[in-house]
């Protein structure tokens, strides 16, 4: 199963959706599905004091992303 989530998703979203599937981490894709970012649970834990659902996936998640295509 593919695991993608919307760069403009809340946060909020995004942890139900990690929660509910058991992962650590989920690709962040802009509207072309290209990857433009990783939330993981260190990102979650830098932002735990906030108020999710203010937060975008965007807001919170690792920008560098490096993909391998074969």
């Amino acid at each position: 199963m593919e695991l993608l989530l919307s760069r403009l998703r809340h946060l909020s979203e995004s942890v139900k959706l990690l929660v509910k599937e058991d992962i650590s981490g989920i690709v962040v894709t802009a509207p072309d599905n290209e990857a433009v970012g990783v939330i993981s649970e260190i990102d979650l834990i830098k932002v735990f004091d906030k108020d999710w659902d203010k937060l975008t996936a965007e807001d919170v998640m690792s920008s560098f992303v490096r993909t391998i295509v074969k």
